[in-house]
């Protein structure tokens, strides 16, 4: 690998990790701001709905049933995030298996050369070559389990994603049907 190669791959992947870097702070903070708004949206309705105090009761063991669930909830996104960064370090890994077959490929070249200078080599070609499809395959391998572990985890984000935006809009929907509720009682 020559200087200019060098320092192209380099970039590429200062560049690759500020995204990263950058992707997990959004990530981080969009939940912060989801947990922050809940609160705010559950405690300006709390302190609006004036019922009965059996009813307050209810409602109370009702937002506390609702909040724990919504904790879980986010203890999964967190525990999916893990999972996502790991996986974004296998790919990592990846990319630097692929260096290192680009690098093979050089060497074969070379070695290519000398075998052409020495025909007495040339036997061991074959060897090789099953030696580098075996390589080959295995990368293979490896690559489609890495892809299909990415495709589960962004699909199970998806849905862990409707059923959290499902329960906030759940929430919001109960707490007017109870002012709702409370401005009947008054009239």
């Amino acid at each position: 690998m020559n200087k200019q190669e060098f320092e192209d791959v380099k970039i590429k992947f200062a560049k690759e990790t500020r995204a990263k870097k950058i992707s997990k702070w959004l990530n981080l903070s969009s939940m912060v701001f989801a947990i922050i708004g809940t609160v705010v949206a559950s405690t300006f309705f709390l302190d609006n709905i004036e019922v009965s105090n059996k009813d307050n009761l209810t409602q109370y063991e009702d937002f506390k049933i609702q909040i724990e669930h919504l904790k879980s909830e986010l203890n999964e996104t967190k525990n999916l995030n893990i999972k996502l960064s790991k996986i974004q370090e296998n790919q990592t890994a990846i990319k630097n298996e692929n260096t290192q077959f680009v690098k093979l490929q050089k060497d074969v070249e070379t070695l290519n050369q000398v075998i052409l200078n020495s025909p007495e080599k040339a036997i061991s070609i074959p060897i090789l070559k099953m030696e580098m499809e075996n390589q080959k395959e295995q990368n293979e391998k490896e690559i489609k389990s890495i892809k299909d572990d990415i495709s589960r985890v962004y699909d199970m984000s998806k849905w862990i994603i409707g059923l959290v935006f499902t329960m906030l809009v759940s929430i919001i929907v109960l707490n007017i049907s109870n002012l709702f509720a409370k401005n009947n009682k008054k009239e």
